[in-house]
């Protein structure tokens, strides 16, 4: 008899990298054995970020936040490259696991720095941004102020 060992539950306000690697890896481990096991549908992630989501006490209205939550998770992979659903690289499902190895196990590891490096450059600009505004003497002419 075989034992599942989830590394962690998550909720629904849970970080999306997460989720995010938890799901890949699970859909990947499922589709083991399977012609294309880094494809998967749309139903298939919802039904893995079900299967490993804390909801706690109050179940009311859920099919609609985990719609919405799945939704913004896939956006969120396409985003940063985790996943892709462009029709060239896809055989016979709507979504691909964009990982390079065949190591179950790196799956997480490629979703964390996929989304640490396209989200390095966004968060520097940020800081900039706000570390001029602040450093911005009042006593300066701003643009608005040039006739």
């Amino acid at each position: 008899m075989g034992a599942v060992n989830y590394d962690l539950k998550y909720c629904l306000n849970t970080h999306p990298i997460i989720p995010i690697g938890e799901v890949c890896l699970g859909i990947y481990l499922d589709n083991t054995g399977k012609e294309e096991p880094k494809e998967f549908f749309e139903g298939a992630f919802e039904e893995e970020y079900r299967e490993h989501v804390y909801f706690g006490e109050d179940r009311d209205g859920l099919d609609d936040i985990i719609d919405t939550k799945t939704g913004n998770l896939l956006d969120t992979a396409l985003e940063y490259g985790i996943v892709t659903d462009n029709p060239d690289d896809l055989k016979e499902r709507e979504y691909r696991i964009q990982w390079e190895s065949d190591e179950a196990g790196d799956i997480k590891k490629m979703v964390k720095r996929k989304f640490f490096k396209s989200k390095a450059p966004q968060e520097m600009g940020e800081l900039a941004f706000q570390r001029a505004v602040d450093e911005f003497d009042s006593d300066q002419l701003g643009f608005g102020d040039f006739d």
